[in-house]
This record gives C-alpha cells, sequence and structure tokens, in this order.
C-alpha cells in the first residue's frame, strides 16, 4: 500500500559499499514517509535500529545483514538479505539469500579475472572445503583472492551446503569454474528468476563424488564453455555493490510486481542544444498509418528491472510476429501492409511486408567538419519511404551550423552535443521515436533501395547489427588481430552503415564497461567494435551483411587524413580486440558467412 506503482527505496545511513551503491539508485528517496521499503544495514546479526523503525509494525523493512557467519533472525516482519540462514528461517519469495559484504566497483578488476578460453584447466574438479567461523572472523580481499587463485586451474568447483556457501558460490563464478552443488535444499541468489542450470549444477549430498565426475565426464565442449561464459555474467551483476543494488532493487520490483525508473534517456533538451529543422514536401511525404507504433509505447513504459535480473537479454525488448494471415483480419489488418503475392518491384515497393505492424526507423548522423558531404547524405535521403527523421549529431561544439541544408521530406533534429566525442554516436536520445536506428557516418553513399532493403532484412533479425561493409577478426600468437580485406566469414558490421535496435543504444550507455568508454574517448576509435561487441554478448549471434552495389563512401567534401589514413589505425583497433576481449572474459563476435540478398532481382526496386 506504500508503494504504488513503482519501488522506492530509503536507505538508513551507513558507510559500506552496499548501502551507499543503494542511496544512489534512482529508486533512492531522501525522505522515509515517500519511501516503498526501507534498508537497514546489520553486521554480525545486529542491526543499529533506526529511531523511526517500530518492531511491531517493521512492514516494508529490509535488513541487510553483512555477516554471513552470524545469521540475523526476523523479529518482526523484516525482509532479509544475507549469505545464510539458520535452519527453517528463510522464506521463499521473501528473503534473499546472497553474499552481501561486496566491495564497491572496481574497474580493473577485469585484468585479474581468467579467460574463458582455453577450454582445458589443470584440475578438472576441486571440492572446496568450508571456511571455519573460527578461523575467518571477517572475509577480507586476501581470503577472496587466495581462494579465487586457487579455483583459477580448475573447471568444475564442487560446493557444499554450508554458512559460507554464497561467498564459495560467487568466488567460483569469478574464477570461471563452474559450480557443481551437492545439495537440493540449498538456496540461489534469485533463484525464483534466474535460471541457474545455465550456470551450475545441483545434485542431491547422498550422490557420490565419483558418479558425479563420471556424468561430468561426459559433457561437450561447447556446454562447457557456455556455463563458464553465463557464469562470468552471473558474477558480474552479484560481485561488487553497483551490481548487486541495481539487481537486488530489480529482484524487489519483480517480486511485488512494481516497476523501476524508466531506463534513462539522454534528453537533448537537457544535456545539449538542439535545433529543429521542419521541412515537409507533401508530394515526398511516406504514407504511414498513425497508430504504426505500439513499439514507440513500449519503448517510453520500458523500465530497467528486467534487463538487470535476467542478467543478459537474450532477445531485444520486442513483441513476436503476428500470425499467419493476420493482414486479413480486423483488428490486426489496420496497422499492416502485406506483401504477399508481390512479383514486381513496383508493387513491393508499395508494401513494407512481413506480419508485423508498419514501422519507420530513424536514421542518426555523427558529423565533424564534413559539411559538404553532409549535405550530398541529407540529399540522397531525400523521399526515402519509411525514414522517419534525422537526426544530425553534430560533434563540433567549437561552431554553428551554417543554413545550407536542403529541405527533404521528413525533419532533421541538429543536436548540440558539448563535447566531441565517438560516443555520442551511440547515446539513446529522446528525439529517437523508432525501435530501429540507421547508423550513418557523414560520407556515406546509398541508395533507397539499398537503404529500405537493409531495413526490411533488420525487421526480420532485431536482434543483430544489419549492414555493411564487414570486417572480421583473427587470433595470431595468441592476441586477438583486426582483420581488413575479402575474406569468405566475416564478424562485425562497421556502424557507419548498419541498423540496430534502440534497446541497444540503452545497453551501450548503461551497460558498456565503463574501461571501454574509457579507452573509446581516449583513443578516438573502436566505438563500433565495442557496440558490434556488445550485441553479439547478448544475442549471440553474429552481424548480416546486406548486398551494396553503390560506391560505399561519397568522396565529394571529404577530408584527407582521417583516422582511418593513419598507419596506425588498424594496430589500434587490434588493441582495441585485445583489450575488449580481456574485459569481456573471451571474444564475443561470431563469424558468419551470410549475405542478405532479395528473394527475387525484382524485389528491391530494380538495384
Amino acid at each position: 500500500s506504500r508503494c504504488g506503482d513503482k519501488v522506492s527505496i530509503f536507505v538508513a545511513k551507513s558507510d559500506h559499499p552496499l548501502s551507499q551503491a543503494l542511496s544512489l539508485h534512482p529508486s533512492a528517496v531522501n525522505v522515509k514517509e515517500d519511501a516503498c521499503l526501507h534498508f537497514v544495514i546489520a553486521d554480525n546479526g545486529e542491526v543499529t535500529l533506526p529511531h523511526y523503525w517500530d518492531v511491531e509494525a517493521s512492514r516494508n523493512v529490509v535488513v541487510v545483514n553483512l555477516s554471513p557467519k552470524s545469521p540475523y533472525t526476523s523479529v518482526g516482519s523484516e525482509i532479509i538479505v544475507q549469505a545464510h540462514f539458520a535452519i527453517g528461517e528463510f522464506r521463499p519469495r521473501i528473503d534473499f539469500a546472497l553474499f552481501t559484504n561486496v566491495s564497491q566497483f572496481n574497474q580493473s578488476a577485469w585484468q585479474d579475472r581468467p579467460q574463458i578460453l582455453p577450454l582445458m584447466r589443470k584440475e578438472m574438479w576441486y571440492s572446496i572445503s568450508p571456511l571455519s567461523p573460527l578461523k575467518y572472523s571477517t572475509l577480507n580481499e586476501m581470503t577472496t583472492s587466495i581462494l579465487e587463485q586457487e579455483l583459477r586451474d580448475v573447471t568444475f568447483c564442487v560446493l557444499q551446503s554450508s554458512w559460507n556457501f554464497q561467498y564459495e558460490l560467487l568466488s567460483s563464478l569469478r574464477a570461471g569454474c563452474i559450480p557443481v552443488v551437492r545439495s537440493l535444499s540449498q538456496t540461489l541468489p534469485f533463484e525464483d528468476t534466474l535460471d541457474w542450470n545455465r550456470v551450475a549444477f545441483t545434485f542431491s549430498k547422498g550422490r557420490s563424488i565419483e558418479s558425479i565426475v563420471e556424468m561430468l565426464e561426459t559433457m561437450e565442449k561447447e556446454e562447457i564453455l557456455e556455463m563458464r561464459r553465463m557464469g562470468r555474467i552471473f558474477a558480474n551483476r552479484l560481485e561488487h555493490a553497483n551490481a548487486l543494488a541495481d539487481t537486488l532493487i530489480a529482484g524487489f520490483a519483480r517480486r511485488l510486481k512494481l516497476s523501476l525508473h524508466h531506463f534513462t534517456m539522454v534528453s537533448i533538451r537537457e544535456k545539449t542544444t538542439i535545433l529543429f529543422f521542419f521541412h515537409f514536401k507533401d508530394t515526398q511525404t511516406t504514407d504511414i498509418p498513425a497508430n504504426t507504433s505500439v513499439a514507440l509505447k513500449r519503448i517510453a513504459s520500458r523500465t530497467k528491472s528486467t534487463p538487470a535480473l535476467r542478467m543478459v537479454p537474450t532477445v531485444v525488448y520486442d513483441t513476436p510476429m503476428l500470425p499467419n494471415g493476420a493482414h486479413y483480419y480486423n483488428g490486426t489488418k489496420e496497422t499492416m501492409e502485406s506483401a504477399i503475392g508481390s512479383k514486381s518491384a513496383s508493387s513491393f515497393s508499395k508494401a513494407i511486408g512481413l506480419a508485423r505492424d508498419v514501422e519507420q526507423f530513424t536514421v542518426v548522423i555523427l558529423t565533424f567538419n564534413r559539411d559538404a558531404s553532409l549535405v550530398t547524405v541529407l540529399k540522397l535521403l531525400n523521399g526515402c519511404p519509411y525514414l522517419n527523421k534525422v537526426i544530425i549529431v553534430w560533434n563540433n561544439p567549437d561552431r554553428k551550423p551554417e543554413d545550407i541544408w536542403p529541405t527533404i521530406h521528413v525533419p532533421i533534429e541538429f543536436i548540440f552535443p558539448k563535447k566531441n566525442s565517438l560516443l555520442n554516436r551511440f547515446l539513446p536520445y529522446d528525439a529517437i521515436e523508432t525501435e530501429a536506428i540507421v547508423s550513418l557516418d557523414d560520407d556515406q553513399n546509398f541508395s533507397h533501395s539499398e537503404l529500405v532493403f537493409a531495413f526490411r532484412v533488420w525487421r526480420e533479425h532485431r536482434d543483430q547489427l544489419v549492414g555493411f561493409p564487414e570486417r572480421y577478426t583473427y587470433m595470431k600468437s595468441g592476441i586477438g588481430k583486426y582483420g581488413l580485406g575479402s575474406v569468405c566469414e566475416y564478424s562485425l558490421i562497421l556502424t557507419g552503415f548498419a541498423f540496430m535496435h534502440k534497446e541497444f543504444l540503452y545497453e551501450f550507455t548503461h551497460n558498456q564497461h565503463p574501461f571501454i568508454l574509457e579507452h573509446i574517448e581516449k583513443n578516438r576509435n573502436c566505438e563500433d567494435i565495442a557496440m558490434n561487441f556488445l550485441v553479439a554478448h547478448l544475442s549471440r549471434k553474429p552481424p548480416l551483411r546486406v548486398i551494396k552495389k553503390t560506391a560505399t563512401i561519397n568522396r565529394q567534401g571529404m577530408r584527407t587524413g582521417g583516422l582511418s589514413a593513419k598507419p596506425s589505425h588498424y594496430s589500434a583497433r587490434s588493441n582495441c580486440v585485445q583489450i575488449f576481449s580481456e574485459i569481456y572474459g573471451y571474444n564475443p563476435l561470431l563469424q558468419s558467412q551470410h549475405q542478405a540478398v532479395p528473394a527475387r532481382s525484382g524485389c528491391m526496386n530494380g538495384l
């Protein structure tokens, strides 16, 4: 009754990193009367009671106990978050069992993490002996480091149910050691939501270790590496205060059927100066039904709770296609354009097709001192079907654009960032009102048919990058390398011409590793590689190259001596591949041999 429709929290003052992270969460409020949940920190099973806490009516109070060896026992109606519960004290779907005595986020921690590859480690399995409560009074960084170092060379970590189980589980995940839990009653973190079968094995205590090892020996290499990969992902959401605060609040939101604050969209009206150009030509306006955007409503109302809890989305937040035949019936046909039966370019060009509502795409162009070529690109976009608007990110804070821009059939919005940054390309601007965006360089050359065909392909592959040109990565002497040239397999698409889902902009801005973002800023390179890494990591799918026959680069007004012309450019990009792989724990890019081409030669408007 205190919560309304959104989670809000008040955190009692504490110096612990988790308490500080909770107090900085977007759901945190400064006035306790405005809060849905009141968080207090306990240590050694003891709580310093807030002056406002009535024990007899302690509803909506969350006790976070930092000590795994001294479980806190409820004295009222508190919700308890701690690593270990006395027998019979844990209340499913009320309490949370997880390791809480985490440290603050360490941006360089990835340097001490083992990689997912190689497959084989020195030891197949190792049984962890529970730490004695008398031997270890606190779980300090030295204890953590010693255990993790021991597990780095082990493939499977056998865990017993104990007071220290949650710490041992987290240490196993950090070390890339697949947990094997010998207990059917042991509670796992967020087990009512997370599929721990993707990360760990659970057996009864009575099953012999010999039979367990025999089963483990039958595992395929693909299974081992995927469980190791997912284990690292789970650890990333549980191992430090900032991540655990996000995941914990998301867990409360999910249990209580409440929403969290929306993903932060970058407001161009708050963060930048904006200049609007609304140029319409009635004769070229694309006729799109006004009620096409169920998608926009989803974007406007989406919350952060689901992505934070599921650890990593397998697909973007999207609705499935409608059943075949939906375009024939009232209630669904009104917002669809069927292309069934189209055999000519003229008939096919009049319908976007597929069993989806009609939708549009947004062009986002990052530009810096290429006014002439930008004018040419805008002229090329004039009259393009299904184009919603053009957003120009003016990456030159030292000067304003001249009034030389052409009039086209859709709005053109200029965004003026306060800083020249490659990361401005991937900010989730609130001006983007479509799920589909196409990232364009300011020197691209293309035809309408190429652009629309890429959009059509993206609508069937919404959780992939779709575009051209392609590149590849490879290993040489154990080091990741960036490759350029004609090859039969590729693994990334340059974002100078790439369709992507807007959700990936949220993920890039809010969940990309800070060290990667800093590396891009410092070296002014590799933002496209970072986006490819992120999308492949989230979707576990390769990018998709589409056919293109016009020249890729528009040479008019191009500057000489750009970044790609420098001799060090490709060595710098190889360095990015290596560093990003170490941060992710593996190279998530997947090879592909596919190229999207029209089903018939006439299906691309005569291309």
